[in-house]
């Protein structure tokens, strides 16, 4: 009886490290598991050891529409502790070969992870009695990612993020904890493709996620042609249902610390627009909401040669039609044929086609932009090779006729003549006028009046001239 007694656990002990016993009661758990999430989930088989190591293969779980949600080909664990009595579950490591996470962001906001997360919830269960859940390192070989928002047209850039496929995933991470309503990790490595043929060369960033948070610290992503150097990328919320007004309930976050951009890996991204910029550098915060957002100390680097230091605060985003634009520039330094180049989209004009202005030379602008894009103010003290100018102009863009303008413009110790290439005629110029015209191709038109203080013509300076009349 003794003997018989001793022997129950024991052959208790080698029927449960029977892998067909294992595969069995897991499988049966899974199914009742399935039934409290309203999801189908199922695996194939089960080796536990007790060493505290898992294998798993063919880990499936549906979503609410019966498509796939989690599946995994070989998931590999390994167990450091478990104590139900103090709510603790640590794991040392997990590997998952050929394991992907499908998300579906439906009409109305959620999304089909969140929906079976809160199914399986325990009601009233106050943040400091949850488990606390740490996983020191998780490995990911051969896995995928696909996000869909469902009920919305695609986008016109290479990457949809409305339908959104990351294929060959390698995924380093480590420290992977969850406490309270907090997920926080930090992602050594990632690289993958997007199936339009987009390479991710490396990812690494520390991500937290909250109930009202997500943010990435320290975010490091090299791309084809791109550098980022990210110190923070934040969007905080009331709830999660904010991303669906993301431009009114979302707050943005955003550091840029000499980021590399390469504009044809931006396009890939965003629908792409007619500018022929190949690389510029980023300095700079940005916060706020996108329908009310603010930029401080930004500083762009582009064409080796021009950079642009600013201040700005934008209103009606995503609308930019629509947006009031105030930019306070403390430094614009470039060249006509740069800013050329960026306004029209031409590459390399030649010099007959932007005479006279490219003898302006160097330009150096501090001032004001502000307005709407097709209708804005510009004003400041602007320094070129030829001279000095103040302006205070209006401008109305208009895709088929150029750019009309209108405003006061002053100027000190302008070398009109080697501006217009009459150096032996002409001198300095000194002049305060009212101009109204337009700028199209290259080619100037503008009504002046006003006066000339002084101007030099045949070595004889002329004073206090008054002026009316056309300038082309």
């Amino acid at each position: 009886m003794v003997l018989l007694i001793l022997a129950v656990p024991s052959l208790s002990l080698l029927f449960l490290q029977n892998r067909q016993v294992q595969t069995k009661v897991s499988q049966l758990l899974a199914e009742q598991l399935s039934e409290q999430l309203q999801s189908n989930i199922s695996l194939s088989s089960v080796n536990y050891t007790f060493f505290k190591r898992v294998q798993i293969r063919d880990l499936y779980i549906e979503d609410l529409h019966g498509d796939t949600l989690i599946y995994s080909e070989l998931t590999k664990v390994r167990i450091k502790q478990i104590r139900p009595d103090k709510g603790i579950i640590e794991i040392r490591k997990i590997t998952l070969q050929n394991a992907g996470l499908n998300l579906v962001i439906e009409p109305e906001g959620g999304v089909n992870l969140g929906v079976i997360i809160d199914r399986g919830k325990k009601p009233h269960v106050p943040p400091e009695r949850k488990n606390k859940l740490h996983i020191h390192e998780i490995i990911m070989n051969d896995g995928w990612f696909s996000l869909t928002k469902s009920g919305h047209p695609p986008l016109r850039s290479e990457i949809d993020f409305r339908d959104f496929d990351m294929l060959g995933l390698e995924i380093t991470l480590e420290d992977l904890v969850s406490e309270m309503d907090t997920i926080s990790m930090n992602i050594i490595s990632l690289t993958g493709v997007e199936k339009c043929g987009f390479e991710f060369h490396h990812l690494k960033t520390l991500m937290s996620i909250g109930k009202y948070h997500m943010h990435f610290n320290d975010l490091e992503v090299d791309l084809p042609g791109s550098e980022l150097h990210v110190p923070i990328l934040g969007f905080d919320f009331d709830d999660w249902q904010g991303f669906k007004g993301f431009s009114r309930e979302v707050d943005l976050t955003f550091e840029s610390i000499h980021s590399q951009i390469n504009i044809q890996d931006l396009f890939t991204f965003i629908p792409a627009s007619m500018t022929l910029l190949d690389q510029l550098t980023l300095d700079g915060r940005v916060h706020g909401k996108l329908n009310d957002l603010k930029g401080d100390e930004m500083e762009i680097t582009f064409d080796q040669q021009s950079t642009l230091a600013f201040d700005f605060a934008m209103i009606g985003l995503p609308d930019f039609k629509n947006t009031f634009l105030d930019y306070n520039f403390r430094e614009f330094n470039s060249t006509v044929p740069a800013i050329y180049q960026l306004i029209s989209a031409r590459h390399g004009p030649d010099k007959q086609s932007l005479y006279p202005w490219i003898n302006m030379g160097n330009i150096d602008f501090k001032g004001q932009f502000t307005g709407y894009p097709d209708n804005f103010v510009a004003s400041g003290f602007m320094q070129t090779d030829m001279g000095r100018m103040l302006m205070d102009l209006s401008f109305k863009p208009d895709s088929s006729m150029g750019i009309d303008f209108q405003g006061q413009l002053r100027t000190g110790d302008f070398k009109l003549g080697e501006f217009l290439g009459q150096e032996e005629l002409l001198s300095q110029l000194d002049m305060d006028v009212l101009v109204d015209g337009n700028l199209n191709d290259g080619a100037i038109h503008a009504d002046l009046k006003g006066s000339i203080d002084t101007l030099y013509f045949s070595d004889y300076a002329y004073s206090n001239i008054s002026l009316d009349g056309a300038f082309t």
